[in-house]
């Protein structure tokens, strides 16, 4: 801990030489400037703001969020405009490109029309928040990188908007796998082979969904998709297994590991109205997750099929056709390089009331169908969410969702539930396969229609006094299969949690907060579990024998307790032959799809090759290269496992963290995604944020931490003083 407090005190002394804007107010103290609202900061920076009408409100949210985030706030617009190339290089066009056809910001014209027509005051709150950020900009000007960078432009409503479909689009990224699938299926070589086989082998694989009963359904998937790191765990525990009697509800969103975080959290009051405290995107005037006086909600990306991939066949369709429906305009690109910004034009296409043309594959257009061509209520429906009173309120607002989400709920009263929200395609086809049209008349097939909201599951106050969720199916049919697409996880974070869950119930302990931060922080390795004593078994009485760090890896590894702590040898071991035998599964076998899963079902003999002694060997080989430092000691899993908590502006870096030692694996509850790069794994996805929410006191009884500081200045003693909680699984306002 003390190794990790030192990182925060180079932050203050680099503020004694470098003060980017003058201050507001930070830690502890109340906002110094003239405001229409008061705004106190705790011990965190995080703001209550108090207002006595909404325009104040969200006037002076858009004012505070301007001056801890200005930079994250602009970013944030340009990833949603499709202009990130300006700022960052050549890294990004691609995804400007495919932004800016996507054109989120004709949805959110779109968005903002039936916005007002619903809650004309969104449309205030909208506006203010945008005055408010620009307010900051002129009264304080900018800060010093932009005299290097391109100027912070005027922020419009219609930027909250776009973000929020931006994160929408994160959240829903099926087409890229449907068209890798396409690519790989037609190559014609042996990884397309590779993919028929992973796809029957893992058909049968045992799902575990958030509702245990099997369910009545009107259109059936029969197909799983390959799953996402962008996912999160939520957990809500009945009152009747708490010591207070009262509900506690958690959440973990797992997203990308962002400096500064990718969440601001808040507390709005206005007074005699509501009052609602949690966690939001900076440049989003709303509460994605957070508690008001009566209850208490999570949120975890559904992953529910919203997507498709459609192949328009050139040569099968006839050319007016082809010119009736396609659209085209031009867009200039600005591209930087090194201190230039080029100019690049680009002509995109677009198939009329479908989507953009993405790409041409083989002489096909490829077309991304999504829902973005339906206005969106979504903003008002987390807005009721965050005043409503009872769960009728709760259930209403949820299904006003445009994106697919799992909502998670708790009450003051005492009651616990699961939602699901969201347009979910009814299809009459295979929506995890690109589809090809070749005659008009297919189109008709495409014309979506979406499950009604009372055709979409929901479990209020279970008998088993607990509901998880983690990106599990939300219900299966009868025959096993989810009552809708998408691309689930198949349950072991779930799985773990319920395990730990029902195991303390049994114990008869009654569940404190202190409880959940150990279930919410657990790393241990159900997939480990399953795999090590196969894994050594094959290897005993290897010909030829082993070496001396090959032994002792081995002997480590045997000795593990199967946790991904940074403390633990075993974990690093495991993490590399996992990636060792990963990477002979996909070169070797061409198991290039959801590969782990067929990893685990080739070790259990279930796959259609198994591993050889040779390719365990070498997985084992693979550790005890990398395992040991340059003088031959064991390294820990921390050693070789970081975090990366580094401002992206170099004149920040110097205050920044840095890279830091991580617990947490690929199957854990404490999840890690990240590539094996430098001789590094890098915790790139995780949770982006850790909250519990104690029922006996809605707004009070909170605890939360996010791997950075609510400002994203190093002048703020609030830059990185989560950090060092962050990294040991700790929270803030727990002692």
């Amino acid at each position: 801990m003390l190794r990790l407090l030192a990182f925060v005190t180079l932050g203050t002394v680099f503020c004694l030489f470098f003060s980017p804007i003058g201050a507001l107010a930070y830690a502890g103290e109340t906002a110094s400037v003239s405001l229409p609202a008061n705004v106190e900061y705790d011990d965190y920076g995080v703001p209550h703001i108090t207002a006595y009408g909404l325009p104040e409100l969200f006037y002076t949210f858009g004012y505070i969020t301007a001056k801890d985030r200005l930079f994250q706030l602009d970013v944030t617009r340009r990833k949603a405009s499709g202009r990130l190339a300006e700022l960052v290089g050549r890294s990004e066009l691609d995804e400007d490109i495919l932004v800016r056809n996507l054109n989120l910001y004709a949805s959110a014209e779109g968005d903002f029309v039936a916005i007002a027509r619903e809650l004309p005051e969104a449309v205030s709150i909208v506006n203010s928040y945008a005055n408010g950020i620009n307010a900051f900009i002129e009264e304080n000007g900018l800060p010093p990188e932009y005299s290097i960078i391109p100027p912070f432009e005027p922020w419009r409503p219609l930027d909250s908007l776009a973000i929020a479909r931006s994160i929408s689009l994160m959240l829903a990224e099926d087409f890229r796998t449907e068209l890798w699938k396409f690519r790989v299926s037609t190559s014609g070589d042996e990884s397309a082979v590779g993919l028929s086989k992973s796809k029957d082998l893992l058909s049968s694989l045992p799902l575990f969904p958030i509702i245990q009963m099997p369910v009545d359904t009107v259109s059936p998937a029969t197909f799983v998709g390959e799953g996402s790191p962008l996912g999160s765990n939520a957990f809500v525990i009945s009152g009747k297994f708490t010591e207070s009697g009262y509900p506690i509800l958690a959440n973990d969103p797992h997203l990308e590991i962002t400096f500064p975080s990718i969440w601001y959290e808040v507390w709005l009051t206005l007074k005699g109205e509501f009052s609602v405290r949690g966690a939001t995107v900076p440049g989003i005037p709303l509460i994605a997750v957070g508690a008001n006086e009566y209850y208490a909600w999570g949120i975890t990306a559904l992953q529910g099929d919203n997507q498709d991939i459609l192949l328009l066949d050139e040569s099968s369709l006839p050319k007016s056709f082809l010119q009736e429906v396609l659209e085209s305009r031009e867009e200039t690109f600005k591209v930087r390089e090194g201190l230039k910004i080029l100019d690049e034009k680009r002509t995109l296409k677009y198939m009329k009331g479908v989507g953009p043309v993405i790409d041409e594959q083989d002489g096909k257009l490829v077309i991304l169908k999504w829902v973005n061509e339906v206005p969106s209520l979504e903003a008002v429906g987390f807005y009721r969410i965050a005043v409503g009173k009872s769960t009728a309120d709760f259930g209403d607002a949820v299904s006003l969702m445009q994106t697919p989400y799992a909502f998670l709920f708790a009450s003051h009263a005492g009651d616990v539930g699961f939602f699901v929200g969201g347009l979910m395609p009814l299809r009459t086809y295979d929506g995890s396969e690109a589809q090809i049209i070749s005659n008009p008349s297919q189109l008709k097939n495409y014309d979506w229609e979406f499950h009604s909201p009372d055709d979409l599951p929901s479990l209020f106050n279970p008998p088993e006094g607990f509901i998880v969720s983690a990106n599990n199916p939300p219900a299966l049919d009868r025959k096993g299969f989810p009552i809708f697409a998408g691309n689930y996880a198949e349950g072991t974070r779930a799985r773990r949690i319920s395990e730990l869950i029902k195991s303390h119930i049994k114990s008869g302990r009654r569940f404190s907060v202190s409880d959940a931060m150990l279930i919410q922080t657990d790393t241990y390795s159900l997939y480990a579990e399953a795999l090590l004593p196969t894994f050594v078994k094959k290897l005993e009485n290897p010909s030829g024998g082993l070496t001396d760090k090959e032994e002792i890896a081995l002997s480590t590894l045997i000795a593990w307790n199967r946790r991904m702590d940074m403390e633990e040898p075993g974990a690093l071991i495991w993490r590399l032959i996992e990636t060792s035998l990963n990477e002979t599964a996909s070169s070797k076998y061409r198991a290039h799809y959801r590969t782990p899963d067929v990893v685990l079902l080739a070790l259990r003999g279930e796959a259609w090759f198994t591993f050889t002694r040779d390719d365990l060997r070498k997985a084992l080989r693979f550790s005890a290269d990398n395992a040991f430092s340059d003088d031959d000691k064991l390294l820990s899993y921390g050693d070789k496992h970081k975090i990366h908590v580094v401002h992206p502006l170099p004149i920040y870096s110097l205050a920044s963290p840095g890279d830091l030692p991580a617990s947490g694996g690929l199957r854990t509850v404490d999840v890690s995604v990240g590539e094996y790069h430098g001789g590094v794994f890098y915790k790139d996805f995780g949770p982006s944020l850790r909250i519990i929410f104690h029922l006996a006191d809605p707004l009070g009884g909170i605890v939360s931490i996010i791997p950075g500081g609510q400002s994203g200045l190093p002048s703020s003693p609030n830059f990185a003083d989560q950090v060092p909680l962050y990294i040991e699984g700790e929270y803030k306002y727990s002692r």
